[in-house]
């Protein structure tokens, strides 16, 4: 319980600062977008993350784009950590070269 508890600490201390907001995009994913925006951005970055891709809630990734974030964050640009369609759904590479995600891509932007 006490690990549990210094985690949720932890995840909070560093989202909320940076203004963290998950996103709901049903066309996209069942799974929320973790979000960092600000009105004075460069660009809007939007992160695929590799292997399996990103398949939690929390938009928790050890991928380097990922755990980066607050970097591209605080060089003025807005972050959007893209998700799988579902939590079982697998994105490797055949799955992210369809044309079935290419779809989900238009549909968010």
């Amino acid at each position: 319980m006490k690990n549990l508890i210094a985690f949720v600490y932890l995840f909070w201390a560093l989202i909320i600062p940076l203004q963290a907001q998950t996103l709901i995009v049903n066309t996209v994913s069942k799974l929320p977008f973790l979000s960092l925006e600000k009105d004075n951005a460069k660009a809007n970055l939007i992160a695929f993350v590799g292997g399996k891709g990103l398949r939690n809630d929390e938009g928790r990734t050890k991928n380097f784009l990922g755990s980066q974030k607050e970097k591209f964050f605080k060089a003025n640009f807005n972050y959007y950590l893209y998700p799988n369609p579902n939590s079982r759904k697998k994105a490797g590479y055949h799955y992210r070269a369809s044309e079935k995600n290419v779809d989900r891509i238009k549909s968010l932007v």
